[in-house]
């Protein structure tokens, strides 16, 4: 099992951003993140993330960031237990507080709550 974050599993484009967003995709609120997801009807193995941390909360470069390494490696570490589809990660003001493995275990908490963790 490789747990890579490699490029095929992010979501970089405006337009897929901007699908995922609008409609009546699902969002959930853990601690230090909120997660916005669609499910994949149509490809049913591909599993895709996008990562953002706003300027308007995060004034420092630096910080804006950090946010975003604790997501992607939270969502690295989780890859093999979420169902197929696209899932956006926004960071919240807190999570410059927490350490690696407490944005883990909210992510965890955040899929489990929205029926996305396969193995519990």
């Amino acid at each position: 099992m490789k747990y890579k974050f490699g490029k095929e599993l992010r979501v970089v484009n405006q337009k897929d951003f901007n699908e995922i967003f609008t409609g009546k995709n699902k969002r959930f609120n853990g601690k230090y993140i909120t997660l916005v997801y669609k499910l994949s009807a149509e490809h049913e193995d591909r599993l895709r993330a996008g990562v953002v941390s706003p300027k308007r909360i995060f004034k420092r470069a630096v910080d804006r960031n950090r946010a975003k390494r604790l997501l992607r490696e939270a969502f690295r570490l989780l890859q093999h237990n979420l169902k197929a589809g696209d899932y956006i990660l926004i960071s919240r003001s807190y999570i410059l507080r927490a350490g690696s493995q407490d944005v883990v275990e909210d992510l965890q908490k955040i899929t489990s709550k929205a029926g996305l963790f396969i193995n519990g």
